[in-house]
């Protein structure tokens, strides 16, 4: 008899492991599931982030521009063409040249990153686009 409940304490034991690994199995899978939940939704803010950012940028490049232009002549440009213009530049620029157009593009200052400054104009038109055929 004495052996039987040894076994059975045994058992108990093991089934007590168990429940303890499936309990931690499951939130396990609780956290990975609202990371990934996380994940999905937190692109969308942060990509509007890096738009705000991108258009912070611009606009302050715009206003250094204005400020270098003689103002004592009648000038009309485009903001955002010269920066889009400069963007094209500095995604094909390496080296000094690169790091010069991120500091003067105000991108060093935004903290963006070299690919969020392409993926941030790309849906900077769109939404541009968007509003025009709204």
């Amino acid at each position: 008899e004495y052996y039987s409940f040894g076994r059975a304490a045994k058992s108990e034991r093991i089934n007590s492991r168990v429940t303890d690994m499936i309990n931690i199995s499951l939130l396990f899978t609780l956290l990975v599931l609202r990371t990934a939940v996380e994940s999905i939704a937190n692109p969308i803010e942060t990509e509007q982030g890096n738009i705000q950012k991108l258009a912070t940028a611009n606009n302050e490049f715009a206003f250094n521009l204005l400020r270098k232009l003689d103002s004592s002549k009648n000038v009309f440009f485009s903001p955002f063409s010269v920066s889009s213009v400069f963007g094209m530049l500095f995604y094909g620029a390496r080296g000094g040249t690169a790091e010069e157009l991120r500091t003067v593009l105000g991108y060093e200052k935004a903290n963006l990153t070299d690919n969020s400054i392409h993926v941030s104009f790309q849906n900077y038109l769109n939404e541009i686009q968007l509003s025009r055929n709204a």
